[in-house]
């Protein structure tokens, strides 16, 4: 695939190696005529939630711009671990938007 960045660390554990990666993508985009990339974790063997959260926040801020990221290659572990975030962060956003609508106050 053209688009793609192969990330090389086995274990992404620190939401600085998010950050990191946002800056390569940040990057790739600006130089790229696409508005999709590939991020290859078939080399990844292990994600902390700190770097998930973080991966996640990252491809949401791209996404609003138009800038898409794709996983791919992921191991079943990884994936079912980013997807179990997801829907954490999901989970958690639902609710606090509900508690914002009730007008509650703390």
């Amino acid at each position: 695939m053209k688009n793609t960045i192969k990330i090389q660390g086995r274990y992404l554990i620190f939401r600085d190696q998010a950050l990191r990666l946002k800056q390569i993508l940040e990057k790739k985009f600006k130089i790229s005529q696409e508005n999709e990339i590939y991020l290859d974790f078939s080399k990844v063997i292990f994600v902390s939630r700190s770097f998930a959260d973080e991966l996640l926040n990252i491809l949401s801020e791209f996404a609003l711009n138009k800038k898409y990221i794709k996983i791919i290659g992921q191991t079943p572990a990884v994936k079912i671990f980013l997807n179990i975030v997801k829907k954490t962060k999901e989970k958690i956003q639902k609710e606090v938007f509900s508690f914002s609508q009730r007008g509650s106050k703390i």
